[in-house]
């Protein structure tokens, strides 16, 4: 048997992955392949076969030019690097395809004996700005910071707002310059963050939950108490945008006005020597996005999860505020109590405010679970409560088939698709599940606001009658089994009855 070729071990894997076709089928495939002359494409035979749609195979396609280059051992691309592209392919700075080729070409330069950072590849390659690329950094916890004695440049690992960071060489301070012009530095320096050793405000800092491109989230204790709670405070307000700041405060506003169960609580809103934080209830377990990592959810799982977010949606709502981020990092699961949270309503609004806090025009949320009306969102109108159904539905689409309705290398071709392409059928992904439940998704995800449900509350109530009725159905099923049961028993001592009838007549008759 020929050598496999590299691409097609990669289609063939994808296909079996995503359940579009059985481990006979694609052995099959390639013995017919490898019978041919001119042996085709894996995906062509698959196709001519009738094991994949059309649809499959584009789907695979994709999916295959986004990681084929990443297969590549030679690259030999160090970790934080494969981070620091993963962020930017994310944030939508960089499409996969920028980040192959700059990943190619720091490969080059190490065979030349030349150290480059992705990110300053990326930067002379034109694809980011060193803007970009500080955005980046923040969100694996890292800073570029300058010596104010000897100018030398430093990659500091692990920031901690308020805290002084000194030189190595000369022992100066370093600070972030106001005006960042070359991703380029001469070292790195690592901060330990040892528990206790320091507080904002009358709260004591225990350690760094998680970082994002605006704030950071630290567990900490309220001073003379055994009170825990999560401190979220904003990075470097001297880089940020008004439109930052108040979009930070308005956060905590946002969700101090909200009392729910499922509605991660805020206690009070701070700013201590020029930084401004708010503590919240600290909620200890694993986020939605790692439950799907880690294999995800029964059908009727996902579907309990949904409705009760629908519910706290629902109030939401009613207070006047749309989260405009629903996704699965943003839902967490206590450990301890089973009990799903609402989190981050970094992007939250009143329906009656304006756009204030973004430019006029300009899409927020994260482009994976955003509605396809987001994308020209000139006024506060277009984000109604739909729009939030809708990025729930697109978590409830994940849960079930364990990927997103539209995959895309950048976000601008992703919201395009979004805008002018119905979404493919779950059941594309996962042929198990039933008919209601596929309805449900995808009037969750119609492309058209009008088309999806009207509240969060008529989803919650759809979802509830269908767990309803799927439950009587099985108790149905169940006393019907025991009936069924006791039938066939009760059938068994009638034959058995009858037959000793049977045996003592014939038996009384010879006697007599």
């Amino acid at each position: 048997m020929p050598k496999a070729d590299p691409q097609d071990i990669l289609f063939g894997r994808i296909a079996l992955h995503n359940g579009f076709v059985t481990e006979e089928q694609l052995k099959n495939a390639l013995k017919v392949q490898y019978s041919e002359q001119k042996p085709r494409r894996l995906g062509e035979v698959l196709l001519e076969l009738g094991y994949i749609s059309s649809d499959q195979l584009q789907l695979i396609l994709r999916s295959q030019d986004m990681r084929l280059d990443m297969h590549d051992k030679r690259l030999k691309t160090r970790k934080r690097d494969i981070l620091f592209g993963a962020v930017a392919k994310r944030l939508g700075f960089a499409s996969q395809q920028e980040i192959n080729e700059a990943v190619k070409k720091q490969a080059l330069l190490r065979e030349q004996g030349k150290e480059a950072s992705l990110g300053e590849i990326l930067v002379e390659d034109g694809v980011l700005t060193v803007s970009q690329v500080k955005t980046i950094l923040s969100y694996q916890r890292r800073s570029i910071m300058v010596c104010q004695g000897c100018n030398k440049r430093y990659n500091v690992v692990n920031p901690i707002p308020t805290r002084q960071v000194k030189c190595p060489e000369c022992g100066s301070l370093l600070v972030e310059p106001e005006v960042l012009d070359s991703p380029k530095v001469d070292a790195s320096i690592e901060e330990e963050i040892p528990s206790g050793a320091f507080s904002i405000g009358e709260y004591i800092i225990l350690e760094e939950i998680s970082r994002g491109g605006m704030g950071i989230v630290y567990k900490a204790r309220k001073k003379g108490t055994n009170i825990i709670v999560a401190l979220k405070m904003m990075l470097d307000e001297k880089e940020s945008l008004k439109e930052e700041v108040a979009r930070f405060e308005n956060e905590a506003k946002a969700i101090a006005r909200l009392n729910h169960p499922n509605i991660v609580s805020v206690f009070d809103l701070s700013c201590v020597g020029g930084k401004h934080f708010f503590s919240m209830e600290y909620i200890e377990g694993k986020t939605l996005a790692q439950v799907i990592d880690e294999g995800g959810t029964s059908i009727e799982e996902a579907l309990s999860i949904t409705r009760t977010i629908a519910e706290a949606l629902d109030y939401a709502h009613s207070q006047k505020i749309c989260h405009r981020d629903i996704k699965p990092s943003n839902i967490m699961l206590e450990g301890k109590t089973g009990r799903l949270v609402l989190m981050d309503f970094g992007l939250a609004v009143r329906q009656e405010q304006t756009l204030r806090l973004t430019k006029t025009g300009f899409a927020v949320g994260t482009p994976l679970y955003m509605p396809p009306e987001s994308a020209t969102a000139g006024n506060i109108k277009e984000y109604d409560p739909r729009s939030d159904i809708y990025s729930l539905g697109c978590v409830l689409y994940e849960l079930l088939t364990g990927r997103l309705p539209f995959m895309a290398d950048n976000p601008l071709e992703l919201m395009v698709k979004k805008m002018n392409e119905d979404p493919p059928p779950p059941t594309v992904f996962n042929p198990k599940i039933p008919k209601p439940v596929a309805q449900i998704v995808l009037k969750c995800i119609a492309r058209k606001i009008d088309e999806r449900y009207p509240s969060a509350r008529h989803l919650a109530d759809e979802i509830a009658s269908y767990l309803h009725k799927t439950r009587m159905r099985k108790k149905r099923h169940g006393i019907l089994s025991k009936l069924v049961k006791y039938g066939a028993v009760t059938a068994s001592l009638a034959a058995i009855a009858y037959a000793t009838y049977i045996v003592t007549t014939q038996f009384l008759l010879r006697i007599f």
